[in-house]
């Protein structure tokens, strides 16, 4: 089983012939840990992906192009993946959508990354998402396919979205899929699923950490349980965690103290951050 990986991707109309250089540019504290694979590259579409992990990922054979990325790291299964050919490409994500994917269109190109990070050096002038930051408001993340930035859109889970070039111009539409499957084996004891919760959450954790080295990380702490175990697997992880929590001013709707035990229980700072509607509309 290996790291998850990380992936950066170009298909469109404009040539990429450029794109290792672009990957110097925009991200020079990556030097040449990063490998390249021609995906097509002919008179009208070009296509190529960067991958950042330990070893390249085998594409499938035949027409089209297949690569699949897994959460587990095991190759032979599909949590994402990406298709290719001279006249499209589809983004893919299986209902539980365990691997993310984002993408954004510059020109006549896609980008597209397992990243939303690793394609904001792409934008000139990235917008913040005020639907998305009152949706993550309200709910405590971000719905798909709305993301932070207003450029950059996610891949629903259960749905593959497809790009096209007719006349020289792209296209996109979605696709539902439906993949719904049993587990082998259920768990019908606590004390076997609990141990096997407890693994897949601290994988999750790992694999979201992957490409930071000593930097500290941040975590909206709410005080309920979601947050609350996100930040103590950070912490049992060695990870320097700054925590930040919302102060509700008006409605009186504070999770601070919540928050508060639990940041003095983990030994982690915390920042109380007061929020209002005109707060919000005045970022």
């Amino acid at each position: 089983m290996g790291k998850r990986y990380q992936w950066l991707g170009y298909w469109g109309l404009d040539q990429a012939q450029e794109f290792a250089k672009t990957l110097q540019i925009l991200f020079p504290h990556i030097q040449n840990n990063y490998q390249l694979q021609i995906l097509n590259n002919n008179e009208n579409i070009s296509g190529t992906i960067a991958y950042f992990g330990e070893t390249l990922l085998e594409t499938k054979a035949g027409n089209p192009r297949v690569i699949n990325f897994a959460a587990s790291g095991v190759n032979n299964t599909a949590d994402s993946w990406i298709k290719i050919d001279e006249d499209y490409l589809i983004l893919g994500r299986d209902t539980f959508g365990r691997v993310l994917s984002y993408w954004t269109q510059i020109n006549q190109g896609i980008w597209f990354s397992s990243h939303c990070q690793l394609l904001l050096p792409l934008l000139s002038s990235p917008r913040v998402n005020l639907t998305a930051l009152h949706n993550y408001t309200c709910f405590s993340y971000f719905p798909t396919p709305l993301t932070p930035i207003k450029e950059i859109s996610a891949i629903n889970a259960g749905e593959e979205v497809v790009f096209s070039c007719l006349n020289n111009q792209l296209t996109h539409s979605k696709k539902i899929i439906h993949q719904w499957q049993s587990l082998p084996k259920t768990f019908n004891e606590e004390k076997e699923a609990i141990p096997q919760l407890q693994t897949l959450l601290k994988r999750s954790v790992e694999n979201q950490l992957q490409g930071i080295n000593n930097e500290p990380v941040g975590i909206c702490l709410s005080g309920g349980l979601d947050s609350s175990i996100i930040a103590a697997l950070l912490v049992k992880l060695g990870v320097k965690v700054r925590a930040y929590t919302l102060e509700f001013e008006k409605d009186n709707l504070s999770e601070y103290p919540y928050a508060e035990m639990v940041a003095k229980h983990l030994n982690i700072p915390l920042v109380k951050v007061s929020i209002t509607p005109e707060k919000i509309k005045n970022i």
